[in-house]
This record gives structure tokens, C-alpha cells and sequence, in this order.
């Protein structure tokens, strides 16, 4: 639509037809069942993708108190693992908000991509951090128990 508005002379943007409607009344009668099968997939595919941050989230001794407190290891297994469970839940947020948005035809063209584009950005960085924190504990576990076998487990990591 867009596109056809910057071609149109801007007076037969406003001139109506013999039913009284202007151009943008037309295009969005039109173009109803596109817009509903739009806001049907658009809400599909934000629900598939909100499942997955809320799959990720887990060590301290008896007391308490973390494992491995001082070591820089575990400071970053802290810091990937906070990124992650802050990224995942935007992510979700971001995804429950197109949910939760009434779809009309002017929103598929930049707030809907921008949300989605948003909350896979999200999605993604909140996987890349959550594999961080994963080879953080994985490095001080097999610190800690198997100190020959690390190098083999962690190197494709």
C-alpha cells in the first residue's frame, strides 16, 4: 500500500468513490481475510516461541552458600546465566505482547516485524548466554572431578 500511495497523486488519496470510501477504506475491506490470516500466524508463531526461553533454568554445598564462589569461572557461569534468565523473559514478554496486540493492517508493516525481530534478537542472545553459563559449570564440574577428559568435553563447546 505504501508503495501504491507514493505513486497516486496525493488529491485521489482523499477522493471517495460512489460508495463514499476513500482509497484506504477499499484496501482494508479488501484485504480483510489477509490481515486475519496474518494476525493468525503472527499469533502462532509468537506463541511456539515463547515456550522455549521458559525451558532453560540450576549447585551450592550444604550450607548455602555457591560452590566456587571466588573463582572468575563462576563469576561468569553468575553473570551468563543472569543475561540469560533477563533476555528470556523480555523475549517472552516481547512474544505475549503480539499476543496480546489487536492486528490491524498498518501494524504488519513495521510495529509487528520490529516486535518480532525484537524478540528473536532476544531469543537468541538469551541462548548464546545460557550456552555460556553452560560451559561455565561444565568447566568447573570437570574441573573439580575430571581434569584430564576437560579439554575433549569443552573444545566443541
Amino acid at each position: 500500500m505504501v508503495a501504491v500511495e507514493e505513486v497516486v497523486h496525493p488529491m485521489c488519496k482523499e477522493t471517495k468513490n460512489e460508495d463514499g470510501k476513500k482509497p484506504y477504506d477499499v484496501f482494508i475491506e479488501s484485504h480483510e481475510e489477509l490481515v486475519k490470516a496474518g494476525e493468525k500466524w503472527t499469533k502462532d508463531t509468537a506463541s511456539c516461541y515463547i515456550a522455549v526461553p521458559l525451558l532453560f533454568r540450576g549447585g551450592n554445598n550444604q550450607t548455602g552458600t555457591p560452590i566456587s564462589l571466588d573463582q572468575n569461572i563462576f563469576k561468569m557461569f553468575l553473570l551468563a546465566d543472569s543475561v540469560s534468565i533477563i533476555t528470556s523473559t523480555t523475549s517472552v514478554l516481547v512474544f505475549i505482547s503480539i499476543l496480546t496486540s489487536r492486528c490491524h493492517a498498518i501494524d504488519f508493516l513495521k510495529v509487528l516485524p520490529m516486535k518480532f525481530i525484537t524478540g528473536l534478537a532476544l531469543l537468541l542472545f538469551s541462548v548464546c548466554s545460557m550456552m555460556v553459563a553452560f560451559y561455565a559449570a561444565l568447566n568447573m564440574i570437570l574441573k573439580q572431578n575430571y581434569s584430564g577428559s576437560r579439554g575433549i568435553v569443552l573444545g566443541p563447546i
